[in-house]
């Protein structure tokens, strides 16, 4: 995966390269509705390996926003906001504040 600011190959660190093709990409934003979004893939000149582009709002492997799960871990999204009802179920909250606190 590479970002925007960071467009060298996480592989090689190669500076080459070219948009191969487009992916769909499912984003969860606030009141649970679900997006889908076209996510450029790159594919490296020097080793051959492909890799996606992520927006700054994403997270590597995540369907919901950056800002969403950021607020999860730093406490500050809760149960108990409305615009946050029903989701992301408690085993997922659990599980970033996990991931984040020992990584």
């Amino acid at each position: 995966m590479i970002t925007e600011k960071d467009n060298k190959c996480p592989n090689c660190g190669s500076p080459y390269l070219i948009r191969y093709d487009r992916v769909w990409r499912i984003v969860i934003n606030e009141y649970g509705i679900k997006n889908k979004i076209r996510i450029d893939r790159y594919q490296c000149k020097v080793c051959g390996k492909t890799h996606r582009l992520l927006l700054d709002y994403m997270f590597p492997y995540k369907q919901y926003r950056k800002d969403i799960i950021l607020g999860v871990v730093e406490g500050t999204i809760t149960s108990y906001a409305i615009e946050f009802e029903d989701y992301p179920s408690d085993k997922t909250k659990r599980r970033w504040v996990t991931e984040f606190h020992s990584g």
